[in-house]
């Protein structure tokens, strides 16, 4: 097989030059007119579209790096946040259960005397209200005339005040108010069963001079009557010595007329004769 070549062939190939013998600055004017490009000139694209090639990879690998970099990043942040929540969710869950059992025992052990408990609330991160704070009204005034149902009220309050497994500062002030109000109230009631004492005492004294002055008027009522009884004995003894001295005056008259016996005549003899 035979091949033809243009005529002008020959004119368009380029000398051959040694590889790295001519800079690509020092080439000559046929080289330059040649419309194919020297080998050296070939390498030294070749490397830089490599080495362009090999940046744009290391380039893509380090956005790879960095964006796997902040996703790892943002995922620590995220578990970090995640268990700092959990964390808060933690402390106000044992505070709310804490704070409700405080005030549910002040609340069971105060009876009629507490009211209802009521709280105050903090949202968590998880959106939900925790108690954090609370408190229970509780009346702290006894019973105006009586000592005995004050003295049990300020036992109650004091009680319900110390009630909770940690009683707060409050808790104690109330309790000591309710201390101070039972103290009142023993000291009130210690004066009023003296005041009773001595009011039965003043009753026993007062019975007992009504009772004295009673006997003493009987006692004056017997003497009368004995001093009556007497004034009339000796009334009727003057009577009878007047009426036997009248008897005996009167036998003596009859005895003078001779109506009766002698001197020797018994004086039964005689009342029958005078009879």
């Amino acid at each position: 097989m035979s091949f033809s070549f243009p005529t002008n062939f020959g004119s368009a190939v380029t000398p051959f030059s040694p590889l790295g013998k001519l800079a690509v600055g020092e080439e000559n004017v046929e080289s330059k007119a040649s419309p194919l490009k020297p080998v050296e000139e070939l390498a030294e694209t070749a490397r830089t579209e490599s080495r362009v090639a090999s940046e744009r990879t290391n380039d893509l690998n380090i956005t790879t790096n960095e964006q796997d970099q902040r996703a790892a990043q943002k995922r620590d942040v995220e578990a970090r946040q995640l268990e700092q929540d959990q964390r808060i969710i933690g402390r106000l869950a044992a505070r709310d259960r804490e704070v409700r059992a405080h005030e549910q025992a002040h609340a069971s052990v105060g009876g009629q005397l507490a009211g209802s408990p009521s709280y105050e609330f903090q949202r968590g991160p998880d959106g939900v209200s925790y108690a954090v704070g609370g408190e229970v009204s509780i009346s702290t005034s006894g019973v105006p005339g009586d000592p005995e149902a004050t003295i049990a009220i300020a036992q109650q309050i004091r009680r319900a005040a110390l009630a909770p497994a940690d009683p707060s500062s409050q808790d104690r002030a109330v309790a000591a108010g309710a201390a101070s109000l039972e103290t009142q109230a023993i000291a009130q009631l210690a004066q009023m069963q003296r005041d009773e004492v001595l009011e039965s005492q003043k009753e026993d004294v007062e019975r007992e001079l009504e009772a004295k002055a009673e006997r003493d008027e009987l006692e004056q009522e017997r003497l009368a009557e004995e001093d009556v009884d007497r004034q009339v004995d000796s009334e009727n003894g003057a009577v009878l010595d007047e009426v036997e001295e009248e008897r005996v005056d009167l036998i003596r008259r009859l005895q003078e007329i001779g109506v009766v016996p002698g001197e020797n005549t018994e004086p039964g003899e005689l009342l029958n004769l005078s009879a």
